[in-house]
């Protein structure tokens, strides 16, 4: 299980309006990815992006080919996204009292 970091600069003059307005689209294509455990969008001012919970990095990879850096480099004004990969150990979900464990990462096996 991996998590993955997408963060990229925003096109100049973007409102959080229209930002909101773009998630939204997004979020309905991505219930399509069978492989996508969560997705989360974030925005901090001017940089926006997106953490991803899918159970591989080669399903990350598969999900974030060249037509979806595209599509990236489209909406940010040429903008390319940084993208980060974590391990997966642990996730705890206080409201639910739930604690799911994946595992001490491979690497570190």
């Amino acid at each position: 299980m991996i998590v993955e970091l997408v963060i990229f600069k925003n096109r100049e003059g973007i409102t959080l309006e229209e930002e909101y307005a773009d998630a939204q689209k997004g979020a309905q294509a991505w219930l399509a990815n069978s492989d996508l455990i969560a997705k989360h969008f974030i925005r901090d001012g001017n940089v926006g992006g997106a953490v991803y919970v899918w159970p591989s990095r080669e399903a990350a990879e598969r999900a974030h080919d060249d037509k979806w850096r595209a599509g990236v480099l489209a909406r940010t004004g040429g903008n390319p996204p940084e993208i980060r990969y974590f391990d997966l150990m642990m996730s705890c979900e206080p409201q639910d009292q739930k604690i799911t464990e994946y595992g001490p990462a491979p690497s570190d096996q």
